[in-house]
């Protein structure tokens, strides 16, 4: 079901995206509302959903991870169960940062980080 926003809480949003750790007083002053109102605001897109999270962004090369890479995955079994042990298996995996189901030639693309090693 699609949730309707208006423009101030769009603001917010972009607000949020951009740094999520913003005090509700400096956010309220972006988008021209009072704290209050802006605190109301921000509960009410967590509690419909709108907001999943607030996510840290690392520095990989900064811990050892310097290879990025795409990995893209064709399964030969597409069972149910196979498919959860896959997902569970890899999402387990804490290189693994992302794993998306895909259509086409292949059905799975993963974003991995790696360390190269000398």
């Amino acid at each position: 079901m699609v949730k309707l926003v208006d423009s101030t809480d769009r603001q917010l949003l972009k607000a949020l995206q951009e740094n999520a750790q913003i005090a509700n007083v400096d956010l309220a002053k972006r988008i021209n509302l009072s704290p209050s109102a802006t605190h109301t605001r921000r509960k009410r897109l967590e509690s419909e959903g709108i907001i999943l999270s607030y996510e840290t962004t690392i520095d990989r090369q900064a811990l050892g991870y310097d290879l990025l890479c795409f990995i893209y995955i064709a399964m030969n079994a597409h069972q149910r169960d196979d498919i959860t042990q896959f997902q569970h298996n890899v999402t387990c995996l804490p290189e693994v940062l992302e794993c998306h189901h895909v259509t086409g030639e292949y059905d799975y693309i993963l974003k991995v980080v790696l360390k190269k090693h000398e």
